[in-house]
């Protein structure tokens, strides 16, 4: 007897590039640089800079507090170091 043949393994391959759609990423309508979202930015960067607000976030609102106080610091008694430390 002879042993039965088994099927042929088949590769999958992918289709030619031809009929592959291309790929095309796609950017919404509005301008990053828009004078509508630009005006809202910054007034929301004034709002969200409120003591009131940045207690929800624990860390800024640290980040805040040590900000505030290299400010005084620096205004107290001028030094080269608080001053860096202070607008960085």
């Amino acid at each position: 007897m002879s042993e039965p043949e088994s099927p042929t393994p088949t590769a999958i391959t992918a289709p030619p590039p031809e009929t592959r759609p291309p790929k095309v990423r796609r950017r919404s309508g509005a301008p990053t640089f828009d004078r509508a979202i630009l005006r809202r930015a910054f007034t929301q960067s004034f709002v969200k800079l409120d003591p009131r607000h940045m207690v929800h976030n624990p860390v800024m609102f640290v980040v805040e507090l040590g900000s505030a106080v290299t400010t005084i610091e620096f205004i107290a008694r001028p030094d080269l170091f608080v001053g860096v430390v202070t607008a960085w």
